[in-house]
């Protein structure tokens, strides 16, 4: 690499790919987060938005 002005920074400028461009490219510009939730009431495990009211309380009595 070139260096640039600034001896701290290099030039963009380079014959070597970066091989992070493959990892990177397909990002996403914006993620979806859910909002939180209050714990559960009858055994205190952390609940997720959408979450069915019986869901926590149903996994513990199958097991």
């Amino acid at each position: 690499m070139e260096e640039a002005e600034d001896e701290n920074t290099l030039a963009p400028t380079s014959s070597i790919p970066d091989p992070y461009d493959y990892v990177y490219n397909n990002i996403p510009q914006s993620t979806h987060v859910l909002m939180p939730e209050l714990d559960c009431d009858h055994c205190g495990a952390k609940k997720f938005q959408y979450e069915t009211k019986g869901f926590v309380v149903g996994m513990a009595r199958s097991n």
